[in-house]
């Protein structure tokens, strides 16, 4: 009898340790899989709410965190500058995509952030104040700071594009722009201003001041048709923002100048100064037309920025960009909180199996 009670206890024992294993072995494997599935369930998560795409184009994406450091950049000033708030989203959307294609075609021209540039960036990144600043606006440092460098290097580029930019090309330009009899010369005024608006608050000035003011410009016109340096003048008399340069204007018939201003100079002979004030928008101007530059108005920054940015918006054309609303709006409801507003009609309450037709109506 012992001995059967033995060999009874030791398979006893044998099954309960195969049985333990059995359980460790149960045990390990849900383990794994609960690990697994975590990391799964994380990695959407991950994906949804930082790489997948807001927009795409020929080439790349641009990602809902890229867009979320545009975002937060950019919309306030947006709202500042009149844009509705139906339109914020698509208009940052576009202008980040754009920025991320530009950096591509640049770094493809050779462009490298300057070690200026660089080093600048680097500093303001280094300033307690600065990084404080944007950790409570909720910026990924790391991401702004490549914001900041792309910024960097799409400006040196721009201004590549400027310089290699031929004079026959800005000449099309501008006559695409304005019409083929577009005035191409450069007039070289200066003037003296004795401002009639406040500077601060941008409102009229009072009466007895605007008289005031006008009492002074007759004097100092009197001074300059009587001879003297107009340079001079404007330097110790001018209130305008030019005067440090002896009131230097380059002008051209291009609708930027005020049209006082404008047609008073038209009326002038080169060396001519106008025999009485002339009264814009920002005051009494006393004016003197010193050179007069045939197609002056090719060299004109002005003209050469707004020849390269029309070259550059035809790119998102060129690069089939398409934004998805659908991930739009979800990308700005989490940045801000609040349900965004579809500005296609989009259904905004998409299911995650499930493709929604963008002319459906919403709930």
């Amino acid at each position: 009898m012992e001995k059967n009670e033995e060999e009874v206890t030791k398979k006893a024992i044998s099954k309960k340790v195969k049985g333990a294993n059995t359980d460790k072995i149960v045990i390990a494997s849900i383990v794994v899989i609960c690990v697994v599935f975590a990391f799964a369930i994380f990695g959407v998560f991950y994906y949804n709410t930082n790489l997948k795409p807001i927009a795409k184009f020929d080439g790349g994406t641009l990602t809902i965190s890229e867009y979320t450091v545009y975002y937060k950049m950019y919309a306030q000033y947006l709202t500042y500058s009149g844009y509705s708030e139906e339109d914020i989203p698509n208009e940052i959307a576009q202008q980040a995509a754009l920025e991320k294609i530009l950096v591509t075609e640049a770094k493809n021209a050779g462009m490298k952030i300057s070690d200026e540039d660089k080093k600048e960036i680097d500093e303001m990144f280094q300033e307690e104040d600065t990084v404080a600043q944007y950790k409570q606006m909720g910026f990924d440092m790391t991401a702004l700071k490549n914001v900041f460098y792309d910024n960097a290097i799409i400006n040196e580029y721009m201004e590549k594009l400027q310089q290699e930019a031929t004079d026959e090309e800005i000449s099309n330009y501008i006559k695409s722009s304005y019409g083929e009899d577009a005035d191409l010369t450069e007039y070289v005024t200066r003037h003296i201003l004795f401002k009639t608006v406040d500077t601060n608050t941008r409102q009229p000035l009072s009466d007895e001041e605007k008289a005031a003011a006008k009492e002074k410009a007759e004097a100092i016109l009197a001074r300059a048709l009587n001879g003297e340096d107009f340079e001079t003048l404007a330097r110790e008399n001018s209130e305008d923002t030019t005067a440090q340069d002896g009131g230097l204007y380059k002008m051209y018939a291009d609708g930027r100048t005020d049209s006082a201003y404008s047609k008073a100079v038209m009326e002038l002979q080169v060396g001519g100064i106008t025999a009485t004030l002339v009264e814009s928008s920002y005051g009494y101007h006393i004016i003197k037309l010193d050179d007069k530059v045939e197609n002056g108005r090719i060299n004109s920054e002005t003209e050469r920025s707004s020849y390269v940015n029309r070259k550059i918006t035809t790119i998102t054309e060129e690069k089939n960009l398409q934004v998805d609303e659908i991930a739009l709006a979800k990308a700005v409801e989490t940045i801000t909180g609040k349900k965004a507003t579809s500005t296609n009609n989009t259904v905004e309450n998409e299911t995650s199996n499930e493709t929604v037709d963008n002319t459906t109506t919403e709930e």
